[in-house]
C-alpha cells in the first residue's frame, strides 16, 4: 500500500514538472516586441506615441480594447500624391495628396470605441482589420496598394467608403454593417462580399469593380445604379430583402444572379449586359423591371418571377423561360401593368402573342386551326383593327381586276363601292350592276358586299377592344 502511494507520489512530481516545462517553453516562443500591448485596454494616444519613439515597420492590436478615435491624421508622415478615381473628378475634388504609410496594420480581435478615421489614406502595404467591432468607421478617398482585409468585423456606426481605391483584393467576407453603408464612386480590383450582411442601405452607385463576389444579406435597400462590372460579376445565393436597383448598370462580362432572392422590387432599367445575365432559379417576389435593358438574351429558366416588367420589345425578343405556360403568364401579368400605364399598343402586341402561344399549345384538329388562324389573321384576336383595314385594300384591287377582266366599265370605282356597301347604308347605297350582267358578275358582287360587311365589322370589334 506504502508503495503504491509512493509510485503516485513520482508520478504527480513528473506531471507537474512537464507542466512547468511545457509553460516554459510557451513562455519562451510567445514574441514580446514593441506592437504588443501589455494592457487589454489601450488608448489612441499610447498608440500615437508607439509609433513615434519605436518603430514603424508594423502596427499590430490584439485582443485590445482602444478607447477614443483612431485617426492618423496627426502623425508625421511624408505624403504622397495618387490619382482621383472618377467619382473625385467628375465632381471636381482635388483630394489627390494622401498621407502614406508604409506599414502593415493588423487589428485582430479588438473593440474600437470611438471613429475609424482612415480618410485620404494611402495604405502603402496590407491592412487588416479581422473580427473587430467598430463604431463610425470613414475611409473616403483612401488608397489600398496592398491586400484590405475585414472579414469577421462589424460596422456599428455609419460605413463611408466614398471613392475609396481597392488596388488589390478587398475583402469583406462575414463583416455585417448595421448602419447606412456607403461605396459611391469606389474603385475596387477584387471584392470580396461572400456572406456579409447589410442591415441598412447599400450604397455602390457608380462604382468600377473588375471581379465581385456579392453573395451578401442585403436587408435594407441596395443601389448598385450606374456601377461598372469590369469583369466575373457574381450575386448568386444573394438576398436582397429590400429594393434592389441596377439602373444604368454594366455587365462587360459573365453575371450571374442565380439563386438569388429579390423581395422587394429589382430594377435593372437601362442595365447593359455583353454577355446574357443568368436569373436561373431566382425568385422576385416584387416586380422586376427590365425595361430598356441592351441585352442579347435574359435567362429566366426555373426561376419563380411572375411579376415581369419591361418594354415590350424586350419582353418579346430577349426575355428566354423554361416553358411556355410561364410566359404566358408573365405575358398575362404584364399586359395588366401595360393597362393600367395606359399602354395600349403593348398591351395589345402582348395580348396577341398570347394568344399565338395558347394556340400553339391547344389542340391540334382541323377546325381549330381554322378558327384559330381566321381569328388571328382577320383582326389580330380583335386587338389589331389595322389587320381588317389591309385586307379590305386586298379585297377591293382582287375585285377590281376580276370585274376589268369581265368588261365592267370604272372598274376600280365599282369595286370599292360594292365593298363599302355591305355595310348596309352606312357608308354608300350599293351600285347597280350594268344591264345585262353576267352571272359571274352577281356572284362577285354579292360576294364582295359580303366582304365588305364581315371586315367591316371585324374593324369595329378590333378598334372597340383595342382602345378599351
Amino acid at each position: 500500500m506504502i508503495g503504491k502511494q509512493n509510485e503516485l507520489e513520482r508520478d504527480g512530481r513528473d506531471i507537474g514538472m512537464k507542466l512547468i516545462c511545457f509553460l516554459f517553453f510557451l513562455a519562451l516562443i510567445t514574441p514580446v516586441g514593441s506592437n504588443c500591448y501589455k494592457n487589454e485596454t489601450v488608448t489612441w494616444t499610447e498608440i500615437i506615441k508607439e509609433i513615434s519613439e519605436n518603430c514603424t515597420d508594423e502596427l499590430r492590436l490584439e485582443n485590445k480594447l482602444i478607447n477614443g478615435d483612431l485617426n492618423f491624421s496627426n502623425l508625421d508622415l511624408p505624403r504622397e500624391y495618387a490619382d482621383l478615381t472618377d467619382y473625385e473628378r467628375d465632381r471636381d475634388i482635388d483630394r489627390r495628396t494622401k498621407l502614406k504609410i508604409s506599414f502593415p496594420i493588423i487589428i485582430n480581435n479588438s473593440v474600437v470605441n470611438g471613429k475609424l478615421d482612415f480618410r485620404d489614406i494611402l495604405f502603402e502595404n496590407s491592412i487588416s482589420i479581422i473580427n473587430t467591432r467598430m463604431k463610425e468607421a470613414n475611409f473616403f478617398g483612401a488608397v489600398f496598394k496592398g491586400p484590405a482585409k475585414f472579414s469577421g468585423s462589424s460596422f456599428n456606426g455609419n460605413s463611408e467608403f466614398l471613392a475609396t481605391r481597392f488596388s488589390i483584393d478587398a475583402n469583406f467576407e462575414n463583416v455585417t454593417f448595421n448602419k447606412p453603408t456607403d461605396f459611391d464612386g469606389s474603385e475596387i480590383f477584387v471584392a470580396h462580399f461572400k456572406d456579409a450582411t447589410f442591415n441598412s442601405s447599400a450604397d455602390f452607385k457608380s462604382c468600377k469593380i473588375y471581379k465581385s463576389d456579392f453573395k451578401s444579406k442585403f436587408l435594407g435597400p441596395a443601389d448598385f445604379s450606374g456601377a461598372s462590372f469590369l469583369d466575373y460579376a457574381s450575386f448568386v445565393n444573394s438576398y436582397f430583402n429590400n429594393s434592389a436597383s441596377f439602373k444604368q448598370a454594366n455587365f462587360l462580362k459573365d453575371a450571374h444572379f442565380r439563386y438569388s432572392i429579390f423581395k422587394g422590387p429589382a430594377q435593372f432599367i437601362g442595365a447593359n449586359f455583353s454577355k446574357d445575365p443568368k436569373f436561373d432559379y431566382a425568385t422576385f417576389n416584387d416586380i422586376g423591371d427590365f425595361s430598356d435593358v441592351n441585352v442579347n438574351k435574359l435567362s429566366f429558366e426555373n426561376a419563380k418571377m411572375d411579376n415581369f416588367y419591361s418594354n415590350w420589345y424586350i419582353a418579346k425578343n430577349k426575355l428566354k423561360l423554361d416553358n411556355d405556360y410561364r410566359t404566358i403568364r408573365i405575358y398575362e401579368a404584364l399586359r395588366e401593368q401595360y393597362i393600367k400605364s395606359f399602354m395600349r399598343d403593348d398591351a395589345n402586341d402582348c395580348y396577341y402573342e398570347t394568344m399565338k402561344i395558347k394556340a400553339h399549345l391547344a389542340d391540334d384538329s382541323i377546325s381549330f386551326f381554322l378558327i384559330d388562324r381566321g381569328q388571328r389573321y382577320l383582326y389580330g384576336y380583335g386587338v389589331k383593327p389595322h389587320y381588317p383595314l389591309i385586307l379590305s385594300a386586298c379585297i377591293i384591287i382582287i375585285f377590281w381586276l376580276l370585274f376589268r377582266l369581265i368588261g365592267i366599265k370604272k372598274a376600280l370605282l365599282f369595286s370599292y363601292n360594292i365593298f363599302l356597301s355591305g355595310t348596309g347604308k352606312l357608308l354608300v347605297d350599293a351600285p347597280d350592276l350594268p344591264k345585262d350582267s353576267s352571272d359571274l358578275a352577281m356572284l362577285l358582287y354579292n360576294i364582295e358586299r359580303f366582304f365588305g360587311l364581315l371586315l367591316f365589322s371585324l374593324f369595329i370589334i378590333a378598334l372597340t377592344k383595342s382602345v378599351s
